[in-house]
């Protein structure tokens, strides 16, 4: 490599590393350009006129990062419109730069809600976005199959409607080349190995994160967050082969969002409050496919599901939902008993639905939900999202929720995974302050469960059920409402020893996986159904809450004594 072309390498990756915005690394582009490919276009490359259309695509994408270069304003090349028929192959090098704005809109959203900016600990904050940018380069780069270079053959009238000199083109690509032969940390150890000085960055910062890449490239935190990342867009592509652009268009979408604002309006919302949200509105396809491909039920859980269920690394290698539910009682014990005590709830089945839906707070929600809710009102699939985004808008008016607020695909948010008409009707403040915080306050978190078992009618000390198995199930009526003493007979010992009596009336479900337990439930169990009717979900409840009530009663009895 000669001295002018270091320069120019060095020159650019400075311009980058000083930038800070939230964009995505020249890696990411052309290996999530080459991903939408080969999902929308499958087998399209046997011509070599189909792989001039790739090459000229795949420079696209690579193209409008020009602007680091200094020749063009970031607005010129990023396109707030994501609108799919723009992504189309046939408009080849122009297709290409408008999926570079797809990528960054799509991406910025996911690191922001994903919440991976405050494990870069000893990077600078005004560093920290460009950082994360080698980071994910550097992961995406070790483990990709592909090579890929930007000396593909291109045609230069592609790009004259930029207006940049055709030196300056060449220039960039270039220096492209040699950034996606190397890799980030390469790179950086380049540079600080020729003790240079640019734009600020001094050569003990480049020594220093040369470094610092490496090993937050092998960081499992780091690993894990790309591992989503990939997914969104592979969710993301997927939807879009499927769909062909017919469901969605960024024109149809802002005019059925012009009309909602003003239902919004009218239900009740400040139309500053509206048009300031619908504003920062991002539509999600890999919302819509997960509302498509959705585990409906238990069918498809096998024993390694369960397991993978149980364990709760981010507490520890070792950790299980029932391990870190015990730790929780414990530090937890004031306010789950005078919760408990205040809203007739046992303190076991809240701390089980806490650990189910968020374990105990430890989930990375992927989702924005005010964009997940209104992308699947203007899908029109499920109305009740119409009602869940006024829902929303209301608690973000009181301000309950300050955006971007991380979401499941369905817009739940929080420990609780409540949707926002659930936030309204039983978010519950332990403390009573004037707003109720699903994310962070543990104690809201559990008085919010436990006001909504309690309103919808839980008795405490009748347990939800067990977890049985039968000596012959031929003579049991599946999902029957009976007393526990006319089917005792039927079950192996010892099931039944938390329940009241035999009188008391139960019911046995049966899932549809043959290896996975039956259940033994009562009048409890169909309040559970009311927070999510999956007997699946019910099966995991089930387990951790009775594995937590053997604890704490023993727990309590040798307090006692």
């Amino acid at each position: 490599m000669n001295l002018l072309m270091l320069i120019k390498i060095i020159t650019l990756i400075l311009v980058i590393l000083n930038s800070n915005l939230f964009a995505a690394g020249p890696f990411s582009h052309i290996m999530f350009a080459d991903l939408y490919l080969q999902a929308v276009y499958p087998n399209k490359y046997l011509l070599s006129s189909e792989d001039r259309k790739k090459n000229e695509y795949l420079m696209g994408a690579l193209f409008p990062d020009i602007r680091y270069l200094g020749v063009i304003q970031r607005e010129e090349t990023h396109s707030q419109n994501n609108d799919y028929n723009n992504m189309s192959l046939n408009a080849g090098f122009l297709a290409g730069v408008h999926h570079h704005a797809f990528v960054d809109l799509q991406r910025e959203r996911f690191a922001g809600v994903y919440g991976i900016y405050k494990y870069l600990d000893g990077i600078e904050q005004q560093d920290k976005a460009a950082f994360l940018k080698l980071v994910e380069d550097e992961i995406f780069f070790k483990n990709s199959n592909s090579k890929y270079r930007a000396t593909y053959s291109i045609s230069l009238s592609s790009i004259k409607h930029f207006k940049i000199y055709d030196q300056k083109i060449k220039e960039w690509y270039e220096l492209m080349d040699q950034y996606l032969i190397l890799g980030p940390s390469k790179f950086i150890e380049i540079m600080a190995g020729k003790n240079l000085n640019y734009f600020g960055i001094s050569p003990k910062k480049l020594s220093l994160w040369s470094k610092k890449i490496k090993q937050y490239a092998d960081n499992p935190k780091f690993i894990k967050y790309c591992d989503k990342l990939l997914s969104l867009f592979e969710e993301n592509f997927i939807f879009i082969a499927e769909d062909q652009g017919k469901l969605f268009n960024e024109k149809k979408f802002r005019k059925w969002l012009k009309g909602f604002s003003k239902i919004s309006v009218k239900a009740g919302i400040d139309d500053d409050i509206v048009q300031r949200e619908f504003k920062n509105v991002l539509f999600n396809p890999s919302v819509l496919y997960k509302d498509r491909n959705q585990v409906s039920h238990a069918m498809s859980v096998d024993q390694d599901t369960i397991a993978q269920w149980m364990f709760i690394p981010e507490h520890g290698p070792t950790s299980t939902r029932v391990s870190v539910g015990k730790h929780m009682l414990n530090k937890y014990k004031d306010n789950v008993i005078d919760i408990e005590n205040k809203l007739n709830v046992d303190k076991e089945i809240i701390l089980a639905i806490w650990g189910t839906e968020s374990k105990y707070g430890y989930v990375h929600y992927q989702y924005e939900a005010l964009d997940a809710i209104l992308t699947l009102a203007y899908d029109g699939r499920r109305t009740i999202f119409v009602k869940e985004a006024i829902a929303l808008l209301r608690q973000i008016s009181k301000g309950n929720i300050v955006r971007p607020q991380p979401s499941s695909w369905a817009g739940a948010i929080g420990q609780t995974q409540f949707l926002p008409s659930n936030i309204s009707a039983y978010g519950m403040s332990y403390d009573s302050k004037e707003n109720i915080d699903l994310m962070n306050s543990a104690p809201d978190v559990l008085s919010s469960i436990a006001l909504y078992l309690s309103a919808h009618g839980y008795s405490k000390n009748i347990p939800i059920g067990q977890l049985i198995s039968i000596t012959n199930d031929k003579n049991i009526q599946f999902n029957k409402q009976m007393k526990l003493g006319e089917i005792k007979k039927y079950l192996k010992p010892n099931i039944g020893q938390w329940l009241i009596d035999d009188n008391e009336l139960v019911k046995i479900i049966k899932l549809p996986n043959e290896h996975l337990p039956k259940l033994l439930v009562t009048k409890n169990y169909n309040i559970l159904m009311k927070w999510n009717k999956s007997d699946l979900f019910g099966m995991q409840i089930l387990y951790l809450a009775n594995e937590l009530m053997v604890y704490s009663r023993r727990y309590d009895s040798a307090s006692a004594s």
